[in-house]
C-alpha cells in the first residue's frame, strides 16, 4: 500500500490548489471547484480524476432527481499535510 509520501511524490502546483480548496471547503462540487479556481469544470476532470485514483481525494455520488453529482472530499490523513 502506497505511503502519503509516496501519493504526493509528482504532485502538481495545480493538484496542490485542488487539494487546498476542497480542504477549505470541506467538500466540493466540481462546479464550486471550478468557479473558486477560475477554471472550466472539463478543464479540472483529468485532475480531479488522478487525484482520485492516487487517494488524495475521495468521491461520494448522490443522485437527485436521476442526476448523479460527485461531491468531493480530501483524505482525512491528507488533509493534514496541506
Amino acid at each position: 500500500m502506497p505511503t502519503k509520501l509516496d501519493r504526493l511524490v509528482g504532485i502538481t502546483e495545480n493538484e496542490v490548489r485542488i487539494l487546498r480548496k476542497v480542504k477549505e471547503l470541506g467538500a466540493a462540487l466540481e462546479e464550486d471547484l471550478a468557479v473558486s479556481l477560475d477554471r472550466f469544470g472539463e478543464d479540472l476532470r483529468p485532475e480531479l480524476e488522478d487525484l482520485k485514483k492516487r487517494k488524495l481525494l475521495k468521491v461520494r455520488t448522490t443522485e437527485h432527481d436521476g442526476e448523479k453529482t460527485n461531491i468531493y472530499l480530501t483524505n482525512r490523513d491528507i488533509r493534514d499535510l496541506l
